[in-house]
């Protein structure tokens, strides 16, 4: 056997040991908490050995009835540790620590049989915090990557702001998911250096056009309607309220047209039901309620346009799963929506928070079919070109842990 051959002679670098640290991982019982960051983690791990540390809230009268779950996920090894809840927004400040206190023992016993090379927290406040703490313990590299409201809303509250800034500023690598938390960071006092652009990805295999008429079938949905889809948290920042008013200043004749969905759980669930209810508008609108992430594809396929009103972001990736389905997009201007829609070529801007602009752009699709197939088409392949998948978002994150390490 050629000595280039011989395996003994090979010399091949073992992947790297990453810890995660984030309170946003999925488990059985909370599958569509943090989705995003579990499929970025499964995409990593092809490439590095990983653990998951993400703490769950230890609530009496739920741990009686049986509520939590210890159970993990089949992808990654994932750990679940019980941490006494601070409520309310008093106790903010010392959350990071509370993070460090109890999950340090767990941490020490997982290093004993993974030795691992780098944290990597998901988002700035608490995790963040925790990992500077964390890494100065183990004498190991903290990785940050800030996602929207830990960068966009936090360091509006003066103390926050200066234990996000520490924790930033001390972190080897700021991973930010669009151009405007990484200035938000850089305003910060942040080293330009160490912050790098990582956009988000999508599974293009998964999330992909296909047969409308059939899935409506399947979902119940009215088949010759055009349908507007909501998908995600029903919280305020996304502000789902603003498409009911905003049909509400559909004309009648066009909104006998249209059919509304909102697929998603959250705060607002009730204050959507009663604004639909008040408004008499119950036969224009259908609120699904939670499903699991694998079953939200066919709603995006069953849809012709998609409406994400939110008043601020870091970058949805509910956003790249519709351009990735063949959605004719309809978003407000906010966050790092705007380095994705190009307004008129692969899918509409409005001003955040103005419900006219909302409807007029709604009215817009739903008379054209045209521009709807037009604005989809390109939306797919604005993603396609720009390789906006999980396994580009992986090799560049595995890119920045090798730089630091070297």
């Amino acid at each position: 056997m050629s000595k280039y051959l011989n395996p003994t002679l090979l010399k091949i670098k073992p992947m790297l040991k990453i810890l995660v640290l984030s309170y946003m991982f999925p488990d059985t019982r909370n599958p569509q908490l943090g989705i995003f960051i579990k499929r970025e983690v499964a995409s990593l791990s092809k490439r590095c050995e990983l653990k998951v540390v993400s703490p769950r809230p230890w609530i009496f009268f739920k741990e009686w009835l049986g509520a939590n779950s210890e159970s993990g996920t089949s992808v990654i090894d994932a750990y679940y540790p019980r941490y006494l809840p601070l409520p309310g927004h008093f106790f903010n400040p010392i959350k990071g620590w509370w993070f460090y206190i109890f999950t340090k023992r767990l941490i020490s016993t997982i290093k004993n049989g993974f030795n691992f090379d780098v944290i990597h927290a998901h988002r700035a406040y608490p995790e963040g915090f925790a990992a500077i703490l964390l890494g100065k313990f183990f004498k190991k590299p903290v990785v940050i990557t800030v996602r929207g409201s830990d960068i966009n809303l936090l360091p509006k509250q003066f103390l926050m702001k200066r234990l996000i800034r520490s924790a930033l500023q001390k972190a080897s690598v700021v991973i930010a998911v669009s151009k405007d938390l990484k200035e938000k960071v850089y305003g910060l006092g942040v080293d330009e250096n160490k912050i790098k652009l990582m956009p988000k990805g999508v599974n293009l295999e998964i999330f992909k056009p296909r047969d409308k008429q059939s899935i409506r079938k399947v979902l119940g949905l009215p088949a010759d309607k055009t349908i507007v889809l909501y998908a995600g948290n029903l919280v305020a920042v996304k502000n789902p309220l603003a498409i009911v008013t905003a049909a509400l200043r559909i004309p009648q004749d066009i909104l006998k047209k249209i059919f509304f969905v909102f697929v998603g759980e959250g705060e607002l669930k009730q204050a959507l039901d009663r604004k639909v209810h008040y408004s008499r508008l119950e036969d224009y609108f259908l609120l699904t309620g939670a499903v699991l992430p694998e079953q939200i594809p066919p709603w995006m396929n069953a849809a012709d346009i998609f409406v994400l009103p939110s008043i601020s972001e870091g970058m949805p990736n509910v956003l790249y799963e519709a351009m990735a389905c063949g959605l004719a997009v309809i978003a407000s201007d906010v966050g790092g929506i705007i380095d994705t829609i190009e307004d008129g070529k692969n899918g509409l801007l409005f001003p955040f928070q103005d419900a006219q602009a909302l409807s007029l752009d709604i009215i817009k699709l739903a008379n054209d079919t045209s521009l709807r197939k037009e604005l989809g088409k390109n939306a797919r392949l604005y993603l396609e070109n720009a390789r906006l998948t999980w396994e580009t978002n992986a090799s560049l994150v595995e890119s920045f842990y090798k730089t630091i390490l070297t």
